[in-house]
């Protein structure tokens, strides 16, 4: 006949262990935390959402050169751009009013090479305003002897 001592490590290893899972309440599915994925480029926070879409475009012409178009798509109040090969960076913000007019603020900015006995050099210019548009009207929000800018916002159906 085993001892009392023989049959404990064989109860502590095996039959506790199995006693006690046995005696467990079964998993509770606990949900899971809600995750956004964020596009690349896409920050939190980056203003209110409006109640549609709005398509910002900004047309910049030289007057020795084709002109350049920035279009980009909102649905929040904040929108930025930043495009390297055209040193442009165009941000600002938009509201939609009660009468359906669109109140656009804006920075616009630029750096434009100087070359100077051989040197090169860079210039940065920005502009800062604000208008108020209906959907698809242009408006030149700048102009200069070389260049202009065009501001056109409109509500995508």
């Amino acid at each position: 006949m085993k001892s009392a001592l023989s049959i404990a490590p064989v109860f502590v290893l095996v039959l506790l262990p199995a006693l006690l899972f046995a005696q467990s309440s079964p998993p509770v599915a606990m949900p899971l935390p809600q995750r956004r994925v964020l596009l690349p480029g896409y920050q939190q926070g980056t203003g209110e959402p409006l109640p549609d879409n709005y398509q910002v475009i900004l047309t910049m012409t030289d007057k020795d050169g084709q002109p350049q178009e920035l279009s980009l798509v909102s649905e929040t109040t904040n929108f930025s751009a930043t495009l390297g090969e055209q040193d442009l960076t165009f941000n600002g913000t938009l509201a939609v009013d009660e009468n359906g007019l669109i109140h656009v603020r804006y920075t616009l900015g630029w750096e434009t090479a100087l070359v100077n006995n051989g040197s090169t050099n860079y210039k940065s210019t920005s502009i800062t305003g604000s208008a108020r548009l209906k959907s698809g009207q242009e408006m030149i929000v700048f102009h200069t002897g070389t260049r202009t800018a065009k501001l056109s916002v409109k509500k995508l159906e």
